[in-house]
């Protein structure tokens, strides 16, 4: 599904994160990797997200040491979920981080940290990991979790993995309206795309035809020419219509 490891993920991580402050330089370079290997890990593409690695540090809500701490924490159990270790990923595992210490879990930093962009980021990636594991229903709780911060990034992917958990449960016309919320947050053309595209599919499978064909239409004529148009156009023809 994807790579296991990268090597700027292995300068990051030799460098140890127990004793020392992970810089926002370095967090923002290990999550830029993290994007880039996991582009299109599940139909969410939650772990792009990550993206808002250096606005983590600026928060009004907690002190400087305690942020710090939050980072120090999903700083170490980024590796462990990018080798798809989910379950440790998801739970934690004591010492697996060897010299720098014990790794604490997703679910741990995202509850302790709720309402803080790194507890954010980690219910995202909780809630990615629970989607993958095939338990929705537990995912989605993360992901609403998730919706508690300012950044675009986060929202995209929380609106998303919630669009994703109504679709699982046949709820095509919330989860529509979910990924339509996931493509107005989204900061590239290329994911804005994909939700809409994903927005479309779902209102075609509850039946709405008109907002199926509006949303095919988004994709199909983006000016940018998306790896989605061939889809869109296709979804369109599904509905009897032809776009030049």
């Amino acid at each position: 599904m994807k790579e296991k490891k990268g090597s700027k993920m292995e300068e990051f991580t030799s460098k140890g994160t127990g004793d020392s402050e992970v810089s926002n330089e370095e967090l923002e370079n290990q999550a830029q990797n993290l994007i880039q290997k996991n582009s299109v890990v599940i139909i969410i593409v939650a772990v792009v997200v990550i993206a808002i690695a250096g606005y983590m540090y600026y928060s009004n809500m907690q002190t400087a040491e305690e942020i710090n701490e939050a980072n120090q924490l999903l700083a170490k159990v980024i590796p462990v979920y990018e080798q798809a270790n989910f379950e440790a990923a998801l739970q934690g595992n004591p010492g697996m981080a060897g010299e720098a210490g014990d790794v604490t879990g997703l679910i741990d930093i995202a509850e302790k940290y709720d309402g803080v962009p790194t507890g954010a980021v980690a219910a995202l990636l909780a809630g990615n990991t629970l989607i993958l594991q095939d338990d929705y229903e537990k995912a989605q709780k993360y992901f609403e979790i998730g919706m508690d911060t300012d950044s675009k990034a986060v929202l995209a992917g929380s609106n998303a993995g919630i669009g994703a958990c109504y679709e699982n449960k046949g709820n095509y016309s919330d989860a529509a309206n979910y990924y339509v919320n996931a493509a107005t947050f989204a900061e590239t053309p290329a994911i804005k795309a994909r939700y809409n595209l994903f927005a479309a599919l779902a209102f075609e499978k509850d039946g709405n035809t008109n907002k199926a064909a509006e949303f095919y239409t988004k994709v199909a004529k983006d000016e940018n020419q998306s790896e989605y148009t061939g889809d869109a156009k296709t979804g369109l023809t599904r509905l009897g219509m032809i776009i030049e």
